[in-house]
């Protein structure tokens, strides 16, 4: 039998499906910016170095709202694709949680869809036949859709 292993040194949660974020565990004395002002005054942070919580080892899960990566100032670092810009633009909230827009389920369909009406446009999909109308209705090819095509199921497979 296996031998008990020591506990992990990193504790994390992902979410990864409509929406992605990601939290982990963080000793309370790791993060500076809960002793300063106006921080250390909000209630919800002041009750953390309040007992039971107060002590060396005290732990809070730290949600890092990694979906909203990216979105702030002009020093972007990720790359992005026009298509991931025309989502972004096109989206209720152009400008913000541009990381999630990349990766997550609730947009991977749209820049599906986006991708493939660049194909039919150039000649190279469906030539010169009909596409199905989730490829030409603006966010109609849902990431659903999507993965049943790739599955290799018919579009009647996929539940309405």
């Amino acid at each position: 039998s296996a031998a008990p292993s020591a506990p992990p040194a990193v504790s994390a949660g992902l979410i990864l499906g409509t929406g992605t974020n990601l939290c982990y565990i963080e000793k309370l004395r790791r993060i500076p910016k809960l002793l300063v002002r106006p921080f250390n005054l909000l209630p919800s942070v002041a009750t953390w170095y309040q007992p039971p919580y107060a002590s060396a080892q005290a732990e809070h899960v730290v949600n890092t709202e990694w979906g909203n990566f990216d979105s702030s100032g002009a020093s972007r670092v990720l790359p992005r694709t026009p298509l991931d810009e025309a989502v972004d633009t096109a989206s209720v909230n152009p400008g913000t949680h541009l990381y999630e827009k990349m990766i997550s389920g609730m947009y991977l369909g749209e820049v599906a869809r986006l991708a493939a009406a660049e194909l039919i446009a150039a000649g190279a999909l469906f030539r010169g036949s009909a596409p199905p109308s989730a490829l030409t209705t603006p966010w109609a090819f849902t990431t659903e859709i999507m993965a049943a095509v790739e599955a290799g199921c018919s579009e009647g497979a996929v539940r309405r």
